[in-house]
């Protein structure tokens, strides 16, 4: 009597079915595993014929998952390349724009005025700690009275008594204390103009000064005219 064929016996040439990575069958394997299982059946006892439909319908079900998800991926790659260009002439506009984005980043210069700008969850007093690349602490200003929402906070570069900041690249720390001596949320962020666009695994990243930029971190866009743009601003009370 010969055995039927299943899907871990081998076929008729003696050869394993192949199977995909992870050990999972394919479409095409799935196939050839019934098909010979249907050719060396025992003619005196033939496969059951729900056991036959069953497998039918597992095979139906299977060609139809992998047609869905073939679909998915197709149309996930569809929308990544339409988000990237969409992305892209965006941040090309933006090239020569003042924009104002979510980042703890601070770049000096030669001005002898600094200022940082952030969304305060209340009023308070503020001071702000400066570091270098290393993490190092290089300045400690208190900037005093702050109220909620979106602050530019202002503060002398060149102060006798007071250490300078050097012009460069570095990062700040905002705090803000209320009246009772708790810690006010502050969401920090960066402003510059846009002077360049990169590309890093698939997404676009403006060059500001001396920070780069994910496109998605934007909060404001500057026109020329004078008018602001809020894409993002969760303290603002309207």
């Amino acid at each position: 009597m010969t055995t039927p064929v299943t899907a871990s016996s081998s076929t008729s040439s003696g050869s394993a079915a192949t199977r995909q990575p992870g050990g999972a069958l394919g479409k095409d394997e799935f196939l050839k595993i019934l098909v010979t299982q249907l050719r060396y059946q025992d003619p005196m006892s033939p496969l059951d014929g729900s056991q036959f439909a069953a497998q039918l319908a597992q095979f139906s079900s299977l060609e139809q998952l992998m047609q869905l998800n073939e679909g998915l991926a197709t149309q996930t790659a569809a929308s990544a390349s339409s988000t990237l260009a969409i992305n892209t002439s965006l941040g090309a506009s933006l090239i020569g724009r003042t924009v104002l984005a979510a980042g703890s980043q601070l770049v000096v210069g030669s001005s002898e005025r600094l200022s940082v700008t952030a969304d305060i969850g209340g009023g308070g007093t503020a001071s702000i700690t400066v570091f270098d690349a290393s993490g190092r602490e290089v300045a400690r200003r208190t900037l005093g009275s702050v109220g909620a929402g979106r602050q530019t906070l202002t503060w002398d570069n060149d102060v006798d008594g007071v250490p300078e900041i050097l012009p460069g690249t570095y990062t700040y720390q905002l705090t803000v204390t209320n009246s009772d001596g708790a810690t006010v949320q502050v969401r920090p962020f960066v402003r510059g103009r846009v002077e360049g666009v990169d590309f890093e695994n698939g997404s676009v990243v403006l060059r500001v000064g001396g920070v780069r930029i994910p496109l998605e971190r934007l909060a404001e866009i500057e026109p020329a005219l004078g008018m602001t743009a809020h894409l993002f601003s969760p303290f603002r009370s309207e």
